[in-house]
């Protein structure tokens, strides 16, 4: 599929089809991909898989579709990766949060033996 036939299913999908936007984030799904592999970075995979990321930016996408103001695929795409950039930290956070409980029992346990 083409870039501008990603507009097209892009302006379709705006206008509320949701077939259209099915069908784009189908069609452009390994782009969609790598753009949030992108906006992961290499340290990051390693403790959260990208297609944590995807999935969860993909639902934030259907969403929140009706505040999309792009016209275009390149600026959908855009969209796309700052909703990935979003999702990345709520999951670390959350890792970090278990890690730090898990160092406080051990300490825990330390001290009590």
């Amino acid at each position: 599929m083409f870039r501008a036939e990603w507009d097209q299913l892009l302006v379709a999908a705006r206008t509320g089809d949701s077939l259209a936007l099915e069908r784009l984030l189908e069609a452009a799904g390994d782009d969609l991909h790598a753009a949030a592999s992108g906006v992961v970075g290499h340290k990051v995979q390693e403790r959260f898989p990208v297609e944590d990321v995807y999935a969860e930016s993909l639902l934030a996408v259907v969403q929140d579709f009706g505040s999309l103001r792009a016209t275009n695929y390149v600026g959908f795409r855009y969209w796309f990766a700052s909703i990935a950039r979003n999702n990345v930290p709520r999951p670390l956070r959350r890792e970090r949060s278990r890690t730090e409980v898990r160092i406080a029992d051990n300490e825990a346990e330390a001290q009590a033996a």
